[in-house]
């Protein structure tokens, strides 16, 4: 997931988001101020372009970025890092 989390980090620092906070691998979404809609959008950037079904994704409240890192990556067809 090397390649997804700077990713993820730059497009939460940009508009809609605009997250302040210091994102680490262990924040919470809502850590993070970003609402369940938020995430869902978040996970269909993250999949779509990966060919993985956005609602294969579970996404509790207390989601951290690792947390779902690891679950692009388990489903990810090719192991994507």
């Amino acid at each position: 997931m090397s390649d997804i989390y700077p990713s993820l980090v730059q497009f939460l620092r940009e508009p809609p988001f605009e997250v302040t906070a210091e994102i680490t691998r262990d924040a919470t979404f809502n850590d993070l101020d970003v609402d369940s809609l938020g995430v869902m959008e978040l996970v269909i950037w993250i999949c779509e372009p990966l060919g993985i079904d956005p609602d294969d994704i579970e996404t509790p409240h207390n989601l951290t970025v690792q947390a779902l890192l690891d679950q692009v990556e388990k489903l990810s067809p090719d192991g994507t890092k």
